[in-house]
């Protein structure tokens, strides 16, 4: 019986990171971590761009485990949910969405404070 693979991504002022996951048995297992710090121009992104930029390069960095296969996206910034499925007037936004609908994900909001994997 196959996992899919669980995406649970975070930003904050300073970075973002990411866990990579599965769920096996009733039990969510770890497989990876990713963590980065914003470069300066980064820091200077609203809210909503340093969530999509930590959606964004969760999935290329784990993209060898993502490709061809359907997956869970975590995220606690609940308009990723909206911004996903309508397109953007923000240049960088629009881009970023394009880019990921190569990949077969569903995206779930998580509480903030459930999403505690990724600090």
């Amino acid at each position: 019986m196959r996992h899919p693979f669980i995406l649970t991504t975070d930003a904050s002022d300073i970075g973002i990171g990411s866990v990579l996951s599965q769920k096996i048995n009733g039990e969510e297992k770890m497989i990876a971590y990713l963590s980065k710090i914003h470069s300066a121009a980064q820091k200077n992104y609203s809210t909503t761009e340093q969530e999509l930029l930590a959606v964004v390069k969760s999935i290329e960095h784990f993209s060898h485990y993502l490709v061809c296969q359907k997956f869970i996206l975590n995220t606690d910034h609940k308009s990723l949910i909206y911004l996903l499925k309508n397109p953007s007037k923000n240049q960088r936004l629009f881009r970023w969405a394009l880019a990921l609908q190569e990949f077969n994900f569903e995206i779930m909001h998580v509480k903030g404070i459930e999403n505690f994997q990724t600090y």
